[in-house]
Formats: C-alpha cells, structure tokens, sequence
C-alpha cells in the first residue's frame, strides 16, 4: 500500500527513524537528500549502526570483541600471611642465653630429691624429650645470678671463650636409658655437688660444658 508522498513512516530499528519516501515518478521533496539505497542496506546487513556508538562488547565493523577475563589475586596475597607467620615465629626463638636457663638452670629451693624422678619430669617440662630424646642434660641448682657470675668473677677463663667456676654447684645429671623412644623418655641420675663448666659469651653463660672441657675432674 503506497503513501502519499511526504509522509513519514517510523522504523523500530536500534529506535533511528528511517523516513521511507514513496517515490512518485523520479520526484522526492525538495530540500531533502537521501543516501544511496545500496549503502544503507549494505550498512544494516553487515550489522553497523550508522551515527549510533557500538553497543558493549560490539567492535565498529559489527563483531563481537572477546570478553575480557578478570584476573584473579596474584601470589603475594596468598604468600603474606605465610611470610608474616614465619617472621613472628623468627622473632619467638630462644637467644642462646635463654636456651642456656631453659636447659641447664633450676632455681628452685626445692626440688624432686630422687634423681630418677627429677630427670623425667624435668626433661619433659623443658622441652628436652622431643622431637627427639635429648641423650645427656645437666641441671645446675641455684641462683641465675649466681651461674652468670661464672663467665666473670665467680669463674676462671680457661680457654676460648670457657669459664670454669670457683665454686662447686650442686648439679643433677640426667642420662638416658637404652630403648628409649620420644616422647616417652626414660632417664636415670646422678646428684651431686660440683664446679660447672660453661661457654661465655657477652658476659652471658650460652653452652653447658662437661668439667673436662676446663680440664676438671
């Protein structure tokens, strides 16, 4: 059905109206210029949309661009919390001063008077009995001031860096039994009184040493 020349038609296309002129003759209205019919229709079929922008994801010659990929955390997030938990456990080791009290010092007046029993439970406590059993260990009783005067009045500098105390100590020494396994440690010991011999540094006992590391008895 043809219209009367003049009217227009509105097309839903991408909501661009398109004015349809019905052609009467060779005539058009004056003052308007049409494009070539060829181009507008090759325009539409390729899938571009003349004056309008693409639409998302859509390239100007009509084709659909790839869809972009969102990168997921790298690494370093992953990795932070382990290398924060390794240097907090860094920080949390032992000086070898503290060692040293852990291992070697029992400041108690009172302790376990039978050696055997005193050695398995305190190997235990200190931490001695694992991840293995820790074979020889010797307690010395007494003040701590007192055994860190060993590394300068209360010793004598015998060689290197070891000092050999002026005074005897009372000490326990722990062994341990054969067949025993961690963490059921089994120790047998000897109490007594003696002079202790120990590895200074800073002014500070750091290494327990048997007596005749500073050529005692």
């Amino acid at each position: 059905m043809s219209q009367p020349p003049g009217r227009v038609k509105t097309s839903p296309f991408g909501g661009r109206r398109c004015f349809l002129w019905s052609r009467l003759g060779n005539t058009q209205p004056s003052g308007v210029s049409l494009p070539p019919a060829s181009s507008s229709a090759d325009s539409w079929a390729a899938g571009a949309r003349p004056g309008l922008p693409a639409s998302p994801g859509e390239t100007e010659s009509g084709r659909l661009s790839a869809p972009r990929t969102r990168m997921g955390p790298g690494p370093l997030p992953l990795l932070l919390p382990l290398l924060l938990s390794a240097g907090l456990g860094t920080a949390q080791r032992e000086t070898p001063f503290q060692k040293f009290q852990r291992q070697h010092v029992d400041p108690s007046p009172r302790w376990e008077p039978d050696p055997r029993v005193y050695c398995n439970r305190m190997m235990a406590q200190r931490r001695m009995t694992v991840p293995v059993c820790k074979e020889i260990n010797s307690f010395v009783h007494g003040a701590l001031d007192g055994i860190v005067a060993v590394c300068g009045r209360g010793g004598t500098l015998i060689h290197g860096n070891y000092h050999y105390s002026n005074a005897p100590f009372l000490v326990t020494d722990c062994q341990l039994t054969g067949g025993s396994r961690s963490p059921n440690c089994i120790y047998r010991g000897v109490y007594g009184p003696k002079r202790i011999c120990v590895a200074c540094d800073g002014g500070r006992p750091v290494h327990y040493a048997h007596p005749r590391v500073c050529a005692g008895p």
